[in-house]
């Protein structure tokens, strides 16, 4: 089913809103596209998938083909995702290994999960020695026992 894009939005933060007909809205930026695999064009405001043959166009009025709102989908999905992992790791340090399964638990899919993962370590948010190390502190302070043993 083709869908008629309604607007198309570019806020300060390089976001770029698209709204779909039957009320659809999807946020996506740049390093949600490279993420995925995806080359966005910010001047001509397109959209180049590698399983598409011709780019997807993002002005008002285009119509959308399955694949470009499945695509649109996929970069919005990544979107939601890297800002779920940012609030979760503004309230405690976490392993790559817990945010992944906190990915997973709302909902999203693996290879999602795996991008913003991938992300979230390359800009070391998360860092799996740093957590190992704050882990073992707690747990050496808990049972009474300093830093020499």
């Amino acid at each position: 089913m083709a869908m008629r894009i309604e607007s198309v939005r570019e806020k300060a933060s390089e976001t770029l809103e698209v709204a779909v007909s039957g009320g659809l809205l999807f946020r996506f930026d740049v390093k949600d596209a490279e993420q995925l695999g995806y080359f966005f064009d910010h001047g001509a405001r397109m959209l180049s998938v590698a399983a598409e043959s011709s780019p997807i166009t993002l002005r008002k009025e285009e119509i959308l083909n399955e694949g470009a709102v499945l695509a649109l989908r996929r970069l919005d999905a990544l979107h939601r995702a890297r800002k779920d992992a940012l609030s979760i790791l503004s309230y405690a340090e976490q392993g790559s290994k817990q945010l992944y399964e906190k990915l997973l638990k709302r909902g999203y899919e693996p290879e999602i999960s795996r991008a913003c993962l991938t992300w979230v370590c390359k800009k070391h948010y998360v860092d799996d020695r740093r957590y190992v190390v704050m882990l073992l502190r707690s747990h050496m302070v808990r049972r009474g026992q300093g830093p020499d043993r």
